[in-house]
Order: structure tokens, then sequence, then C-alpha cells
């Protein structure tokens, strides 16, 4: 009898401490890097699909290119010229994962052997994307307003694309900003790249849907699906 009770005293004991040190965050770390060994031990590479293809611009692509294109951010003429490939290539929709939330406002500079402004490569963009006919490209949803100014009462303008109604509560984002005018006619949807990082600084999650300024947004991800 004795035993059985030092052995529940113990046991309960056990479980307040780590019901403690969870509730004060103090196993979310481990529990964190034990997440991604398990999915680094279990992720298998022969069963992933071979029809999507990530796309990246990293340092090496920055620096092969400067001496053709210069520094980032390259012209939106370069961006065309991406989409044009893919198109070619045969890919079914084109998630494009940069904000062209403003014009390009300079008014010339050297692109190979000519020169061209901001609104010509502009232009050479939202030729390109309404060519495709399947790009879905980034919205902003990311600024959350200042304190010396009201937030937006109006909803903003309806985001191109189909019109979601997925149901239920999503976060909630004050502020939502297309892509300039032009390039929304022209593509066939808008998704968001919002992300909540975890207590270590790392992205493990997305949210499929986000209610931005009045209107419902996809994740980029969900809009390309």
């Amino acid at each position: 009898m004795r035993k059985g009770a030092v052995g529940l005293a113990i046991g309960l004991a056990s479980w307040l401490a780590v019901a403690g040190m969870s509730a004060l965050g103090l196993l979310d770390e481990v529990e964190l890097a034990s997440y991604d060994r398990r999915l680094i031990a279990t992720h298998d590479q022969d069963a992933a699909r071979d029809d999507i293809v990530s796309v990246e611009i990293n340092e090496s692509t920055l620096s092969a290119l400067e001496p053709v294109y210069g520094r980032w951010p390259w012209p939106r003429a370069v961006h065309g010229a991406a989409i044009d490939y893919l198109a070619r290539a045969g890919a079914r929709v084109i998630a494009y994962d940069i904000l062209f939330i403003e014009h390009d406002r300079r008014s010339a500079f050297p692109l190979g052997d000519r020169l061209l402004s901001g609104a010509e490569s502009d232009e050479a963009l939202v030729t390109s994307v309404g060519r495709a006919g399947n790009v879905i490209l980034a919205a902003s949803a990311l600024f959350e307003g200042l304190l010396s100014e009201a937030l937006p009462s109006a909803p903003a303008p309806p985001p191109p694309g189909p019109a979601w109604a997925p149901g239920g509560a999503w976060p909630t984002r004050p502020y939502l900003t297309l892509p300039i005018e032009p390039l929304a006619n022209v593509s066939a949807g808008v998704g968001h790249t919002a992300m909540t990082p975890d207590a270590d600084g790392t992205a493990r999650r997305v949210m499929p849907f986000i209610e931005a300024q009045g209107r419902v947004v996809p994740w980029l991800g969900t809009g390309a699906a």
C-alpha cells in the first residue's frame, strides 16, 4: 500500500513538473527540435511528387546574373522572361513568390545591350503573365499599420481569381496590398505569403487562408493547388 502511494506521488510530481515546464514554454525548443528530427528520419525522397518543381533565386543566381541584369532587385522584364520559360516548359500553374506591389519608376536602365524604362519593364512582365494565363502572384498582408494612423475601414479591392469561401475563422490582417493593377488584371489569382514563426524563429506552418482587410485570401500554395 505504502509503495503504491509513493509511486503515485512520484508520478503526480513528475506530471506536475512536466505540465509546469510546458506551461512556461520550457519544453517548446525540445519539442521543435524533436519534430525536425522526426521529419528528417521519416521522410521518403522516393515518394516525393515529380510534378511540383521549386525554382529558387538564391545567392548563386544573384552572383551569376549580376553582370547581365545588375544587382537585385532585377528588372520586371527579367521575371517576365522567367515566366515565359516556365510557360513554354508546360507548367500547368506558376506560383510566383515575389511582390510586385509598386510600379518600377526608373526612367531608364541598361538591360543587356539596350536601355529600358521602368514602365516598359512593367509592361513586359504584364505581357508575360497575361500570355501564360496561369500565374498566381504574391499579395502582401504583412503591414500592420502605424500607431499614428487609423486602420482602414473599407475593404481592399477584390482580389483577382476565384472567390474563396472556406468558412470558419481564419487569422485576420488589417491590410492587403495586391500586385499593381495591370498585373492583377491579367493574373490567374493571388496568394498571401504571411507565415508565423515558432519560438526558435523557424517557420514550420502556413496559414491556408487569412482574412486581410475584409477579403479572404489563400496562401500562395493554396491558390496554386
